[in-house]
């Protein structure tokens, strides 16, 4: 029993300290990008060495999957794809936009982390390589069924559909971090989210985006 109880103390505390490593890690990519050099800066901000770093990452690579692994967990965003189907795809989409106005911080810092890790993706690949998917699936579900509905286009890559969807939100997002509290408040209205939501389902459908 003692070295059942040792052991589990030894996985909990590796679990913790793997937290505080992906925590920082998404906050380093946040403020200053996917860059050479990450896994120091990572380390220093964690609080261990190099090599107690590399007890639990091996390299970028592995720290970038393990902070997508977390927003699949935890996300909002992710928590889209498993959605009840009881209502159409165009209508999932909206309600899920409209709730920006409540979670913008949130939904704002995993939409950007996962724009730098698409980039990062498609522009580091290795010689020999297969090209690797952005896997930022938004709306996955809902626009596959919307496909198969014959509502959205087909004419591109799902990746290419989901990915672009998270740039339009990201963008807006960050817009409105920029601006006044009042300004913010009023782009966070129902009547400005309705207005993204249109353009966003505007570019599924394959239709020109609504006049603003």
């Amino acid at each position: 029993m003692c070295y059942l109880e040792g052991m589990n103390k030894f996985e909990e505390k590796r679990a913790e300290r793997r937290k505080i490593i992906l925590t920082e890690a998404k906050k380093l990519v946040l403020e200053r990008g996917i860059y050479d050099g990450a896994m120091s800066e990572l380390a220093v901000r964690a609080g261990i060495s190099r090599q107690q770093l590399y007890n639990y990452y091996k390299n970028l690579d592995e720290v970038l999957e393990g902070i997508m692994g977390e927003l699949v967990a935890h996300s909002y965003l992710a928590r889209i794809a498993d959605a009840a189907e009881v209502d159409t795809p165009e209508n999932l989409i909206r309600y899920a936009i409209l709730a920006f106005k409540d979670l913008s911080p949130e939904v704002h810092d995993d939409l950007l982390f996962m724009n730098l890790y698409s980039v990062y993706l498609a522009t580091n690949q290795r010689d020999g390589a297969e090209r690797r998917s952005a896997r930022i699936l938004l709306f996955e579900r809902q626009i596959v069924r919307g496909q198969e509905a014959g509502v959205f286009r087909t004419d591109k890559p799902l990746e290419e559909l989901t990915a672009t969807v998270s740039i339009l939100l990201a963008g807006y997002t960050f817009h409105c971090e920029t601006l006044s509290e009042n300004a913010r408040a009023r782009m966070l209205g129902e009547e400005m989210l309705h207005r993204l939501a249109d353009m966003v389902l505007a570019y599924l459908k394959g239709s020109p985006t609504p006049a603003g």
